[in-house]
This record gives C-alpha cells, sequence and structure tokens, in this order.
C-alpha cells in the first residue's frame, strides 16, 4: 500500500515515436504560440493597429523561443555535465 504513495517523476516525454517523434512540450510550445496569437490579434483590432506587424512580431517571438531554448540548454545542461568530466 504504501508503495502506491509516490509520484514518479520519471515520465516518458515522447508522445509519439515513428518517423518524427512527437513530444508532450513541443504541443505545449505549440499551443502557447497558437494562443498568444489569437489572443495578440484581438489587441490589435481593438487597438486598430495593422495585423502586418503581429505576423513579424510572431515569427520573432518563434525564433527567440527556439534559439534562447537551445542556448539555455547548451550553458546550462552542458555546462553541467562538462563540469562533472
Amino acid at each position: 500500500m504504501i508503495f502506491k504513495l509516490y509520484i514518479s517523476w520519471n515520465v516518458d516525454p515522447a508522445l509519439y515515436e515513428g518517423i518524427i517523434s512527437l513530444r508532450y512540450y513541443s504541443i505545449f510550445f505549440a499551443i502557447s504560440f497558437l494562443l498568444g496569437f489569437y489572443i495578440v490579434k484581438k489587441m490589435y483590432i481593438n487597438e486598430s493597429a495593422p495585423i502586418q506587424w503581429m505576423d513579424k512580431k510572431l515569427v520573432y517571438a518563434v525564433l527567440g523561443t527556439i534559439i534562447g531554448a537551445r542556448l539555455g540548454h547548451v550553458f546550462f545542461m552542458s555546462g553541467i555535465i562538462m563540469l562533472k568530466i
């Protein structure tokens, strides 16, 4: 009975494995960008701002997220691995 009272933190991140592996955090990234896009689109419509500006900002947000995630992984995770060597 006591063995069922703990949380397993070792969750498999892959939702689907095939030619292209689909992971849960990639789904969360996509949902956040789509949700953010629609929220900002409503804000732009309410403020009568040009929608073309929003498209550029979305591209910058996606690129910034990808580059920032990679840099964070290299500096923080690989740095820890290098310190162990």
